[in-house]
């Protein structure tokens, strides 16, 4: 029956709303807008609100989760999405032409479904259209602001929304005649022929090819495997795990284990003990919140007895950036065991150490202009960047996405390197000098000899630029403050290290 389909479709999005967050926010504004209709033009009971509320809390607690839990996952959902527009943008070479292409078939669709709308419900066809565009803009969001393959998840979201609207204009449409039939079937071959060109770009084959692999037989029945197949699946999940047992060894350890910033296929092949911090990728701690969420967790009794770390940044973000709020606590609580290998093996000490935050200057800064630093002959320079976005700037994030920060460091002998700074990242406090690029650099770092080693590391200025668009500056306020704070700490005794530590490498 018709009742009965209608909930089999909510049931699927409240399984479906607990996989994706943006998933969520979709499935939530479709359900509200759907309440209110039932609400406002039905004049019933929002059946819509109860059954999606039953089937979250169901799924949730079938998947082996708290019920108290499902509430703090969801505001810290927020809190991560909330930052990811200015710290995970990308930029394409295509950007305006694409960008303009969604657009425009994007309102092709709402033009059509706009007049649809009025024609079946008048003032109540409001409600639909405003749910559509709401699928719109988050689609437009979730490709473009980190323009590379998620543009095509975002193209897909924009066919199946024209496939839905084509079939709610179909009846109206085959009974005003040909014309009518032609004009709705146009945004859809529109957008297909979009959703084509975006595919040429990222999948291999294009559009039809994928299509044709997703729906074939084997991939349909692939699922069970679980049930008929299980030893098969198995060995192929060890063959996967040898391999990266290959590319990552690792020594014994003893207890649990975190990793820094990103790689926990390592772990999870080794077998090991996986026992994550709050926000468990360093590039998503992109606030103040979120990084302090990662820091006070190395201080409490909760945190991991050891600690797998690497340099490893993404879009070439300054390397000291990502989780840089928790390095201090990773100098001073954990003692680096073992510096041979992809990873620095750090134990939790049994006496953790103090350090101090010595604070050297406070001053406005200007973009595009160099700031000399003090050295770190006495010790590493902490700093602490506050960049506040204009009314213009917040106008565009909440739409699209600001421009892009970066962040120009000249190291004493010459050598420059031009890194991405996010923005909140800055803000939340980092390591600024000497330049930590790679393993060994942070071994440096905490070894009792090791500024010496990184002498030609040190960081003589830095200078804060914003990408080169058309009124970008105005973007953000023009002043910046800047605090500089020499970091106190003991040192450990670490055995030799071998090898040279990273020069910078150029973002651009």
């Amino acid at each position: 029956s018709s009742a009965a389909t209608e909930v089999s479709l909510v049931v699927s999005l409240g399984l479906l709303s607990l996989i994706k967050f943006n998933i969520f926010v979709a499935g939530v504004a479709a359900v509200l807008v759907i309440a209110a209709d039932n609400v406002w033009r039905q004049r019933r009971f929002p059946w819509i609100l109860p059954v999606f509320g039953a089937s979250l809390l169901f799924f949730w607690v079938m998947a082996g989760q708290q019920l108290g839990s499902l509430v703090p996952f969801i505001c810290n959902s927020w809190r991560i999405t909330s930052g990811f527009t200015g710290a995970m943008s990308l930029v394409n070479a295509t950007e305006t032409r694409d960008v303009c292409l969604f657009l425009a078939a994007t309102v092709m669709l709402g033009a059509l479904a706009g007049c649809v709308a009025w024609k079946r419900h008048r003032f109540f066809g409001i409600l639909p259209l405003v749910g559509l565009g709401f699928v719109g803009f988050m689609a437009f969001k979730y490709g473009y602001v980190r323009h590379d393959g998620h543009e095509v998840a975002a193209t897909i979201h924009l066919l199946l929304a024209a496939l839905a609207c084509q079939a709610m204009m179909w009846p109206l449409a085959r009974k005003k005649g040909r014309l009518a039939v032609a004009s709705t079937f146009l945004p859809t071959m529109v957008i297909l022929l979009f959703t084509s060109m975006t595919f040429s770009r990222h999948v291999e084959g294009g559009f039809l090819p994928a299509l044709a692999r997703t729906f074939s037989l084997r991939n349909l029945v692939a699922p069970l495997g679980l049930f008929y197949d299980r030893e098969r699946l198995l060995e192929a999940q060890e063959e996967n795990f040898a391999a990266l047992r290959d590319q990552f060894p690792l020594p014994q350890i003893e207890g649990s284990v975190d990793v820094y910033p990103w790689n926990q296929a390592a772990i999870f092949a080794h077998g090991l003990r996986y026992h994550p911090r709050p926000v468990i990728q360093s590039y998503s701690a992109y606030t103040p919140e979120l990084a302090e969420l990662n820091a006070a967790f190395l201080r409490s009794d909760a945190a991991a007895d050891n600690i797998l770390f690497e340099i490893a940044p993404i879009d070439f973000n300054f390397p000291a950036l990502e989780d840089g709020r928790s390095w201090p606590e990773l100098l001073t609580r954990y003692d680096i065991k073992n510096i041979n290998g992809p990873f620095l093996l750090l134990t939790r000490s049994a006496t953790p150490r103090k350090y101090q935050k010595v604070f050297l200057k406070d001053a406005a800064v200007s973009f595009g202009k160099p700031v000399p630093l003090p050295s770190s002959s006495a010790g590493p320079i902490w700093a602490e960047i506050e960049i506040n976005q204009s009314l213009l700037g917040a106008v565009v994030s909440a739409l699209y996405k600001p421009p892009i920060l970066s962040l120009t460091v000249t190291l004493r002998d010459g050598r420059q390197g031009d890194f991405r700074l996010v923005p909140g990242m800055a803000r939340s406090g980092f390591l600024l000098s000497p330049f930590i690029g790679d393993q060994k650099s942070f071994a440096l770092l905490a070894a009792r000899d090791g500024l010496n080693s990184l002498a030609g590391f040190e960081v003589t200025s830095a200078t804060v630029s914003v990408a080169n668009q058309f009124g970008a500056t105005a973007c953000y306020q023009t002043a910046m403050r800047l605090r500089l704070y020499r970091l106190d700490y003991p040192r450990q005794n670490i055995d030799k290290i071998n090898g040279e530590p990273a020069v910078p490498n150029p973002a651009r």
